[in-house]
């Protein structure tokens, strides 16, 4: 059974809709203005035509005794006209200049989540957790997935999984708690459930991607959660709509919960490159507009543009992804009093893959970080009860 898209439904306008239908029209009116001035200023420019003179007479006036000097010509009186209004540059070459750079001693964070809660389920669940870190000093970028398991608080009696934290405390404080597991700042957060997910896929006109191997899971669940749909993927480049991108981000059957995070990963930077261009960041607040059922993040709009640019800037060698995996110990199985499997996280051990995460990124663009150059970004991290 596929998944039903939402009917899209016009919002109503708002009064930052009805300034803008107003702009244009006044953009409209400046342009049918400066056509007629062009064809006035260009009339004027042509001489009479005078009487030729009669054979054998000389005319004294083709004889030229000095050269006098040239009127400004059409170019020349129509910047005289736009110039004290705005003084435009003289060749533009991309339109992406206008839109302004990102600070570059900022970083920004952003924590991506994949929920997967169904009207009237109140038990609903955080299916993914990725943690976006962009630098513009370095030009360089990290993805850091975190597993839906890991222990945030008494994880030896009666464990409270990392994936239950935004439906019981909000987004603000699942947040924090990432931001302190992995040691570096989050500031905004863009929540999306699967119809949002499908939503965003089909906008876009679907999302190519290289199935390494072979996907056959018999085990997925259906749309109502109640049953299986079998999934069948074969291997090679292909185009994914929305619906078959949902499915292949979150099917597990062969390769598990690390082995998910790695396609939800690949997913994303195929995203991040095909759909990042130069048009789509200058319309990028129209487009989140049309987009904003799909989701909810606490990101400004206005500065949506300059980040979209940021992003696109960084070169795909300088991204780093990484997962909080079994690997070096970073998280283990534990079992609390109740008989929950979680996976206890070593802090220390995340915070230093982290940074040197972030070193390898800066690294890979020519500039050297240090790991400790990281340091105090993280917040104050909640006590794990031993």
């Amino acid at each position: 059974m596929l998944i039903e898209s939402k009917p899209f439904r016009r919002p109503p306008r708002e009064l930052s809709d009805w300034m803008g239908l107003l702009g244009v029209i006044a953009l409209f009116a400046f342009a049918v203005g400066f056509v007629i001035f062009m064809w006035f200023a260009s009339s004027a420019s042509v001489p009479a035509t005078e009487p030729e003179p009669e054979s054998g007479a000389i005319d004294d006036a083709s004889i030229p005794l000095e050269v006098a000097d040239s009127e400004p010509g059409l170019v020349q009186k129509v910047r005289q006209v736009v110039k004290p209004v705005m003084d435009l540059p003289s060749v533009i070459s991309d339109p992406i200049e206008f839109v302004p750079d990102w600070p570059t001693d900022r970083p920004v964070g952003i924590l991506l989540l994949g929920t997967d809660r169904r009207e009237g389920d109140p038990f609903a669940k955080t299916d993914t957790i990725m943690a976006l870190r962009i630098d513009p000093k370095s030009n360089s970028a990290i993805v850091v997935s975190v597993p839906r398991d890991v222990c945030v608080d008494r994880c030896n009696t009666e464990p409270y999984r990392i994936n239950t934290v935004l439906f019981l405390e909000g987004p603000d404080a699942l947040r924090l708690k990432v931001s302190d597991l992995l040691g570096v700042a989050l500031d905004y957060h863009v929540i999306m459930d699967f119809q949002g997910f499908v939503e965003l896929v089909d906008f876009f006109g679907g999302v190519e991607i290289n199935v390494q191997k072979e996907i056959r899971d018999f085990s997925y669940p259906n749309a109502m959660d109640d049953g299986f749909e079998p999934f069948i993927l074969p291997e090679g480049l292909q185009t994914f709509d929305g619906d078959k991108a949902l499915r292949y981000v979150r099917s597990r059957h062969q390769v598990g919960d690390f082995g998910r995070i790695e396609r939800q990963q690949k997913f994303l930077l195929a995203l991040r490159n095909q759909v990042l261009s130069p048009k789509l960041i200058l319309q990028a607040p129209a487009l989140i507009g049309q987009l904003r059922d799909a989701f909810d993040t606490n990101l400004p709009i206005t500065d949506v543009p300059s980040l979209a640019k940021l992003a696109q800037s960084v070169p795909k060698s300088s991204i780093k992804s990484g997962n909080i995996d079994y690997t070096d110990n970073r998280v283990f199985p534990v079992e609390g009093e109740n008989g929950a499997q979680v996976l206890y996280p070593n802090i220390g051990l995340i915070r230093d893959y982290v940074k040197t995460l972030v070193a390898d990124a800066a690294g890979s663009s020519g500039e050297v970080v240090r790991a400790s150059e990281t340091d105090g970004e993280h917040q104050a991290r909640q006590q794990i009860e031993p």
